[in-house]
C-alpha cells in the first residue's frame, strides 16, 4: 500500500513536470499562457495549441481529467482533441508546423523529465 502511494506521488510529479514544460514550450513559441489555453477563445492558433497540449500530456501519461481541469474543459473534449489531432496533423499544414515548433522546444526538456 505504502509503495503504491509512493509510486503515485512520483508519477504525479512527473506528470506535473511534463505539463509545466509543455506550457513553457507553448509560451516560448506562441506567447500563450495557461490562462489563454483555458479561455473560451476558439480562434485557430489557440485551438491548435490546446490540441498540442492535450496530446503531449496524454502521451506522457497525464490523466485526461487532470488535463481537462488545467484547461477548463470537460474530459471528453480532451479525448476529442487528441483524436482530432491524430487526423488533423496529417492534413493541416499549420497544425503540423506548430506541433513541430513546440516539439523542438520540448527537446530541451526531455532529459529533465
Amino acid at each position: 500500500m505504502f509503495l503504491q502511494q509512493k509510486k503515485d506521488k512520483a508519477m504525479d510529479k512527473i506528470c506535473e513536470k511534463v505539463c509545466k514544460h509543455t506550457l513553457e514550450a507553448i509560451y516560448a513559441v506562441s506567447g500563450y499562457t495557461l490562462d489563454d489555453l483555458s479561455s473560451s477563445d476558439r480562434r485557430e492558433p489557440l485551438v491548435f495549441y490546446r490540441q498540442i497540449f492535450c496530446k503531449i500530456c496524454a502521451d506522457a501519461g497525464v490523466d485526461h481529467e487532470e488535463v481537462a481541469k488545467m484547461i477548463n474543459r470537460h474530459r471528453s473534449t480532451v479525448y476529442s482533441s487528441i483524436a482530432l489531432f491524430k487526423v488533423d496533423r496529417k492534413y493541416n499544414v499549420e497544425l503540423y508546423r506548430l506541433w513541430d515548433k513546440v516539439h523542438k522546444k520540448l527537446g530541451r526538456y526531455d532529459r529533465s523529465v
